[in-house]
């Protein structure tokens, strides 16, 4: 069983090719050589700034994402959100479509550009959004990734024309989409690449299902970012991430802390305690843009919002740490799968001091379509759907349930 979402870390060498090619043409010789790619480290850690938490005795790296290929990845990522909507989440120009999240040289572009054709305010822009949330509404599709606890980072090259805006954000995995806090990571509108927007939203009495009524920010007004440093963010990548914890939730810009809610030693009963997603977006001309005058320069305009990674961890005996979108708390309690990449069949069995009757497994594709039900003491899936018929190799979800435990997580079907 797979128990972290690691991605494939870049682990491009630093390869020089010196390839040649002489052309003998009236004595002219064409010499070509290559020149290395960029090189992550292989054992990514959070910048130094950010504290263990409370107990722990190392960072775990839970997600690891450097968008290698030249697509992004499906188990992770959907270009919509899982109900469906591909419109703008606040009234903006731009609807979104998968064509527009566009992945080379080991970056991730969200491309904004008109929409040949509309003359209406919105739908006017196509642009891309990516978003770690369920495949599809389905009440039993499990989110892709989720997480409660730890610190997230991307690296990021913002946007820098007048009229989009990008957004670095997470909300709660919450199938019923009453949403009672949001930690907007980063909001940037085009026209002002200097103040990196960070916000924490939330109702007054968590947990709870009402709307977020409550709001808390380091900035303090245009240009600033709180402790945080001031330049022009546009002109580089730069890093932006937030460690949230049971107690505090502090925003960081290249490793510095901007702030932090609450105050120390204040309650902090009102941080989030319930999982959450991650959203990538490029919003054009949404509510805020055109409040703050943040309007197109002309109707041609265009802009990208790079990400290069996005990393996620965890201190090493944190509770919460997840897979696929169940909280699985305590070794004892462990739902296993094995063998795992399978080749033919994998069983599913409980552990928790011997052997229980699972009630019921359920095995999607990576789209969060039914491919089988299972049921029986340790059930057992020999890579066949519904009908029987043998499906293809490739990455599959489940979801077990057995005793009231629920766990989620993912199958590398390898036939």
């Amino acid at each position: 069983m797979e128990l972290l979402k690691r991605k494939t870390i870049k682990t491009y060498r630093a390869l020089r090719t010196s390839a040649f090619m002489l052309y003998f043409s009236f004595g002219l010789g064409l010499f070509i050589a290559g020149l290395p790619e960029r090189v992550h480290a292989a054992d990514p850690q959070p910048p130094a700034a950010v504290p263990l938490p409370a107990g722990m005795s190392s960072w775990n790296l839970i997600l690891n994402e450097n968008f290698d290929g030249t697509a992004y990845d499906t188990s992770i990522w959907n270009p919509y959100a899982d109900w469906g909507g591909v419109g703008s989440f606040n009234n903006g120009r731009e609807n979104y479509y998968p064509s527009q999240i566009q992945v080379s040289n080991g970056v991730c572009h969200l491309v904004a550009q008109p929409n040949p054709g509309i003359t209406t305010f919105a739908n006017s822009y196509k642009s891309g959004e990516l978003i770690s949330a369920r495949a599809n509404a389905n009440s039993l599709t499990p989110y892709k990734f989720s997480f409660l606890y730890g610190y997230v980072e991307a690296r990021l090259k913002i946007v820098d024309v007048s009229g989009f805006f990008g957004a670095f954000w997470m909300l709660p995995d919450k199938k019923n989409y009453n949403y009672e806090w949001e930690i907007d990571i980063l909001e940037v509108l085009g026209n002002d690449p200097r103040t990196m927007w960070m916000h924490y939203n939330w109702f007054d009495g968590l947990p709870s299902d009402s709307a977020r009524n409550k709001s808390w920010t380091p900035n303090k007004g245009t240009g600033n970012n709180g402790t945080g440093p001031a330049m022009d963010f546009s002109k580089a990548f730069h890093t932006i991430g937030v460690d949230w914890e049971p107690d505090h939730l502090t925003f960081y810009l290249d490793g510095t802390a901007a702030g932090s809610f609450p105050t120390p030693g204040a309650n902090n009963a009102n941080i989030a305690r319930t999982p959450g997603y991650i959203i990538f977006q490029q919003m054009v001309e949404n509510d805020w843009c055109r409040a703050a005058a943040c309007t197109l320069p002309n109707a041609s305009a265009t802009d990208t919002f790079d990400i290069d990674y996005v990393r996620v961890w965890q201190g090493s005996s944190q509770s919460g740490i997840r897979e696929g979108g169940i909280i699985i708390r305590g070794a004892e309690n462990k739902i296993e799968v094995f063998p795992n990449p399978m080749h033919g069949q994998t069983a599913f069995i409980f552990r928790n001091g011997g052997r229980q009757r699972i009630a019921a497994v359920t095995v999607y594709d990576d789209q969060g379509r039914l491919v089988r039900r299972l049921a029986g003491t340790n059930p057992v899936w020999n890579g066949t759907n519904e009908q029987g018929n043998n499906v293809r190799p490739g990455l599959y979800f489940y979801s077990a349930d057995c005793a009231g435990i629920i766990q989620t997580g993912k199958i590398v079907y390898a036939r």
